[in-house]
Parts: C-alpha cells; sequence; structure tokens
C-alpha cells in the first residue's frame, strides 16, 4: 500500500503572487519532507494555485483575525471540495508567523506571509485532528511538529500518527 494522496489548493489572497506562490512552494516542499522523514503516509496527489490577489474581496482577509472570516472568505474568494484549501494572506490574528484551521479535522488552512517551514505541516495536522502537545512538555519539546513554537518542527510521534491515520474526525477519513 502506498501513501494516502491528498489534493491541495492554494489560494494566494494578498501579494506579491509570485513571492506567496513561491512560499507556498517551499512549505508544501517541507511538508512533504517531514511526512515521509516519519513515515506520516501521506502525500500531495498535486497542489494546485490560484492567483485571488486581484479579487475584490481579497483586502478584507489580509489578516485574517476571526474564525468566523473563513466561510465568508471561501465564499469570496473560492473552495475546492475535495481538496485541503490553503490560503495565503498577509497576517493571522495579527501575526506573520502564526496560522489557523478553525478547528479539528476541516479541509481548510490559512497561512500568513512569514510562516516557519514546519508551518504547513503543523496546520495540516490539525486537519488531520492532531492537538498542540505544550501541556506535555515532559514528553515533548519544540521540535514535535505539534508544538506551537513549531520553528524546527522536526517529528510526529507515532501515537500522532495512529490518531492522524484513523481518528474519525481526521480529514484523511
Amino acid at each position: 500500500y502506498g501513501p494516502i494522496n491528498i489534493g491541495v489548493t492554494v489560494w494566494v489572497v494578498t501579494g506579491p503572487y509570485l513571492a506567496q506562490h513561491d512560499r507556498a512552494v517551499t512549505l508544501s516542499l517541507a511538508a512533504s519532507s517531514i511526512w515521509k522523514d516519519e513515515r506520516m503516509g501521506v502525500a500531495f496527489s498535486s497542489v494546485d494555485f490560484h492567483d485571488a490577489t486581484s479579487n475584490p474581496s481579497a483586502a478584507l482577509y489580509a489578516d485574517f483575525n476571526d474564525c468566523n472570516m473563513r466561510l465568508p472568505m471561501q465564499n469570496a474568494i473560492g473552495k475546492d471540495d475535495g481538496r485541503i484549501n490553503v490560503y495565503m494572506v498577509d497576517l493571522v490574528q495579527g501575526s506573520d508567523g502564526r496560522g489557523q484551521t478553525c478547528g479539528f479535522g476541516k479541509d481548510f488552512v490559512v497561512i500568513p506571509s512569514n510562516p516557519g517551514d514546519a508551518l504547513l505541516a503543523h496546520e495540516m495536522g490539525h486537519d488531520f485532528v492532531l492537538e498542540h502537545v505544550d501541556a506535555l512538555t515532559g514528553d515533548f519539546d519544540e521540535s514535535n511538529v505539534m508544538h506551537s513554537l513549531h520553528a524546527i518542527g522536526q517529528y510526529f510521534t507515532e501515537g500522532q500518527l495512529f490518531r492522524a491515520h484513523l481518528a474519525p474526525l481526521s480529514t484523511l477519513n
């Protein structure tokens, strides 16, 4: 058996488009590398890109500061069903380095303009129903992808891989 292949659509909401596109490619490669190294059993089947920077509504979502913005943004910018939709914006909750999924098991990720390389893998981990491990500091450190300070996120535990694949609400299911 091979990996579970997932489709991803990247919506570049705020530009410049080429810089955000290139950043999304880097994040996708980093996530793929982490997943492969950790035997996650997940791979991208395809990553499609859409330039939404000229959309008249794009400026409304430059700072994604509240999950109440998720559905209006998807209605205004777009959403591809059956895929994880990643929206590249300037800021998420006033930060250029943190992302958001608006709940576990969704098909939604919003990424700011200056994320660490592991941020896409981290946020997609929430789509796979993985939680932050910060409260478990005796067992985890910042090198776990699901630590909220995941700038050097490199690994998942076997338990995290198990939950990602078998949790009923995981996007993988």
